[in-house]
């Protein structure tokens, strides 16, 4: 998403099913680590609904970095 079109698109709070709040927002460039650790917490048996994208931090950084391409949009659940 082009940055001049991140400000029509705010976080939203919301709550999940089970109560707990959690924020639905925008990927941003400086979600790197936190995508890592995400990546890192896949469970193997889980690895394969991601192929062939490689789990690692290269490959975290190198999303987040895409953040603002106008060519794609990728939402984060914040918990």
């Amino acid at each position: 998403m082009k940055p001049t079109d991140i400000e029509r698109f705010p976080a939203k709070d919301l709550r999940l099913k089970n109560g707990d709040p959690a924020t639905l927002r925008l990927l941003s460039p400086e979600d790197g680590e936190a995508l890592t650790e995400f990546y890192e917490g896949v469970p193997r048996e889980d690895i394969r609904f991601y192929c062939p994208h490689r789990l690692d931090r290269d490959q975290a950084l190198a999303n987040a970095a895409r953040a603002y391409s106008p060519m794609e949009v990728v939402l984060v659940l914040e918990t």
